[in-house]
């Protein structure tokens, strides 16, 4: 599912905002390295998905 517009403030400006290094997501019981966490951000008002 994509989000096409913001849920707090209905604006269509959304960009993608990445959260790696320390913050990265494992899967459990699996031999992985980990995943960077991918954001939807408003570039409205900020707010984060």
């Amino acid at each position: 599912m994509k989000a096409e517009k913001c849920p707090k403030c209905e604006s269509n400006e959304l960009g993608k905002g990445k959260h790696s290094g320390y913050g990265v997501m494992f899967p459990v019981d699996k031999m992985s390295l980990g995943f960077d966490i991918e954001y939807l951000i408003c570039t409205s008002c900020g707010f984060i998905n």
